[in-house]
């Protein structure tokens, strides 16, 4: 997981009909709080606007056409638009809880809210979004959702996601309550996830065994090298933080040559 940059500029969708809709959400809150409160009225949160196909191109774009999460390249894969404080109701340990809601009715079409995610890291996550004090918890749009801790790592910050999950070749692992806690609300150890990154982890040892042996290889081949473990650690390239972190493990002879 990395920092992602999302663009300023809110995609007409949401700055017209998303606002909108938002805004109908706030006024039927206050018409009838209660109503929502006990479950007996929803809010309708509309996939086909958040989820619209510029919206999610813009994301994509963004996100170098990766999960914001997990990292994994989504160039060929549907992926979806989804919510980062969970719209319908939360859970705080498991997806086996009742849900609680209201969840984050106001912030439905909300960009600051809305992600570009693979399909796994979508259902595994679900609505779980614990925080580190629950009183904190924004209830309504009468509250401050800026004054929550969550456990759950926003992609765009301000946390660092890289201050907190590190990776052991291809392992994932949590350096502190925030990372532990986003690699298991993601699942972000899944085996299917261990294996592309083990795949890297691999690819990785080959380049720079041609470039601890560079004189017995050819000047493309090198190249290739040379291009290769470069670019896999930016952060346009799946995984790049795991390809990083083990590439920061080798000696200074093999990191001088790739600009490290």
């Amino acid at each position: 997981m990395i920092l992602v940059t999302k663009p300023t500029a809110v995609p007409v969708t949401l700055r017209r009909t998303g606002q909108a809709a938002d805004n109908r959400n706030r006024q039927d809150y206050d018409a009838d709080p209660q109503a929502y409160i006990r479950n007996t009225k929803e809010f309708t949160i509309k996939p086909s606007i958040y989820n619209y196909s510029t919206i999610k191109k813009t994301l994509k774009t963004a996100q170098h056409s990766k999960c914001c999460f997990c990292e994994k390249e989504q160039k060929d894969e549907y992926g979806a638009v989804e919510h980062y404080r969970p719209k319908a109701g939360f859970q705080l340990l498991d997806k086996s809880e009742d849900l609680r809601k209201p969840g984050y009715y106001w912030l439905g079409y909300a960009w600051r809210n809305l992600y570009f995610v693979c399909g796994p890291c979508n259902t595994i996550k679900g609505n779980l979004f614990p925080l580190v004090g629950e009183a904190t918890r924004a209830r309504s749009h009468h509250d401050d959702e800026a004054q929550e801790d969550p456990y759950l790592l926003d992609p765009v910050g301000p946390k660092d996601p890289r201050d907190h999950i590190v990776f052991d070749s291809e392992f994932v692992r949590g350096v502190s309550d925030y990372g532990r806690r986003t690699i298991s609300i993601c699942g972000l150890d899944r085996d299917g996830l261990n294996e592309k990154r083990k795949k890297l982890i691999s690819d990785i040892d080959f380049y720079v065994v041609v470039l601890a042996t560079k004189a017995d290889n050819s000047a493309a081949v090198v190249q290739r090298a040379l291009a290769f473990l470069t670019e896999c650690r930016n952060p346009r390239a799946e995984f790049s933080a795991a390809a990083a972190d083990y590439l920061a493990l080798f000696p200074r002879a093999i990191l001088d040559q790739i600009g490290s």
